[in-house]
């Protein structure tokens, strides 16, 4: 017996049902089993997210914020670049003035000192982050690591990301399965990719010369959303990758066009959620 795995792409995989599914895209939409009495269609329980492969070399900026994590102030609430109502989006279409370019990367500390880590090769306490063990690491998650020495800091962070950067170098770069350890960037209205989360995964990506990398799109400018519903806009754009990721959301990116009210289109952004 057999699944048929339906991707956003169309492509057609096959695979026993005695095995786990996988698939080189874990954004599939539905699971249709083959039996004797014909179809069965089954809705998978992974989230159905607006997934896009980039060069990571066109991630230069930063989305811009009104304060942390936030792109836009409305009346009743403050709206965050990756969630609503503790459920996590994909996809949201929301005004041009809120998808602007932010700081550039390379005057983020952080991404700085993995640059300096991984592509100048320096020791991690001859980088930014010996200073940043005391300005940030000890202060973030409420100050639940005061006090601890920068050894307790490698141990804890500095580790993982050499284990990482390894990773990627030999084994390239995967999506990963939990939506929050995958980069989140937003698409501006002239197609820009800006970062909203995943500053070291994007450093790594570039100091090891990876061409293609998977990108969560959680944030779309308005003007770039309503321009791919013109048919030859979408067939003429430069960027295919962005075409066919806007091709593949095509449904409810028109029904956010449709529903104005921010809260009616984060409804619709939301439903891919399983609250990570």
């Amino acid at each position: 017996m057999y699944a048929k795995i339906y991707l956003f792409s169309n492509v057609k995989h096959y695979q026993p049902l005695d095995r786990p599914l996988k698939s080189h895209c874990s954004h599939y939409i539905s699971i249709t089993k083959w039996c004797k009495n014909g179809l069965r269609k089954i809705i998978d329980r992974k989230t159905l997210k607006m997934l896009l492969y980039i060069n990571p070399q066109s991630i230069q900026n930063f989305l811009r914020f009104k304060k942390r994590k936030v792109i836009a102030i409305y009346d009743d609430f403050e709206l965050s670049a990756r969630r609503y109502n503790n459920r996590r989006y994909s996809g949201l279409v929301v005004k041009d003035k809120a998808v602007k370019a932010g700081k550039e990367l390379m005057k983020c500390s952080h991404f700085e000192g993995t640059v300096q880590r991984f592509d100048q090769a320096m020791n991690w306490h001859d980088t930014n982050y010996k200073r940043l063990h005391e300005t940030w690491y000890q202060k973030i998650n409420g100050g639940k690591h005061k006090g601890k020495s920068f050894k307790e800091f490698y141990e804890h962070r500095l580790k993982k990301w050499d284990h990482i950067f390894n990773e990627i170098k030999t084994s390239g770069y995967r999506e990963s399965v939990k939506d929050i350890d995958n980069i989140e960037v937003a698409i501006a209205k002239d197609g820009q990719i800006l970062l909203i989360d995943g500053r070291h995964r994007v450093a790594f990506a570039q100091i090891a010369g990876i061409k293609r990398i998977p990108v969560i799109v959680n944030v779309i400018s308005e003007s770039l959303a309503k321009s791919f519903t013109n048919e030859s806009f979408a067939k003429s754009y430069p960027d295919r990758n962005i075409a066919r990721a806007f091709s593949d959301n095509s449904s409810r990116l028109s029904q956010q066009l449709i529903n104005r009210n921010i809260k009616d289109r984060l409804a619709i952004a939301c439903k891919h959620d399983q609250k990570q």
